[in-house]
């Protein structure tokens, strides 16, 4: 009867040891960085989806929204000098606690726990950007006789303060002409255009 009950003790304590490594190894989110492009007017949620670069954690869901209501990926655009605020669901194996720091864009940022395993991150910007598409270049006129010129204001950006011409560049079979050269009659020129964006602007890619 002894040896049954000490057999049985035994027993108990295996199983109970066996559950130990599976508790040790449940280990807990220390660090959660995640990276997003900070939007510009023009552009929609869908160009600007947040990134996780941690190894463990991954992204469940993410929305942008403006002022509380949640906007749409692909149809409402964001607006310049408006305030956004993007929230991300971050789901993993591992535990977050109160020791867990979370960063987007290397800035630590407040978090809600929604379970052990999930959390809700949250962070507002400020778009201080318009974001350049589509844009009409006008080129000064390429007259025979005439010197080739790099002078940005021959050339015209039509419909927006937002960029400028800062040099054109003329080229005459792969290999760009002197300033000084003249414009040939009867021929084909290629024009390679610098265009500079000015402060509060920004231009897609691609453009």
């Amino acid at each position: 009867m002894m040896k049954k009950r000490v057999r049985s003790i035994l027993l108990c304590l295996v199983l109970c040891c066996s559950l130990l490594p599976v508790t040790a190894l449940a280990e807990s989110v220390n660090d959660v960085y995640i990276t997003v492009d900070i939007p510009a007017g023009g552009q929609t949620p869908a160009d600007v989806p947040p990134d996780i670069t941690t190894a463990n954690p991954r992204i469940y869901a993410w929305d942008w929204k403006y002022d509380g209501s949640v906007m749409s990926k692909n149809l409402d655009a964001f607006e310049k000098g408006k305030t956004y605020e993007l929230v991300v669901i971050i789901t993993g194996t591992g535990e977050f606690t109160q020791h867990t720091r979370v960063r987007v864009n290397n800035e630590i940022v407040r978090w809600e726990p929604m379970g052990d395993y999930m959390i809700r991150v949250s962070k507002e910007f400020t778009l201080m950007d318009e974001i350049l598409d589509d844009l009409n270049v006008i080129l000064p006129p390429a007259t025979p006789g005439e010197r080739i010129s790099t002078v940005a204001n021959e050339g015209v950006v039509e419909g927006t303060d937002g960029a400028i011409i800062q040099a054109i560049f003329w080229y005459l079979n792969g290999e760009e002409q002197s300033v000084k050269s003249l414009f040939l009659p009867d021929t084909v020129y290629d024009a390679h255009i610098r265009l500079y964006a000015q402060d509060g602007y920004r231009f897609s890619d691609p453009l």
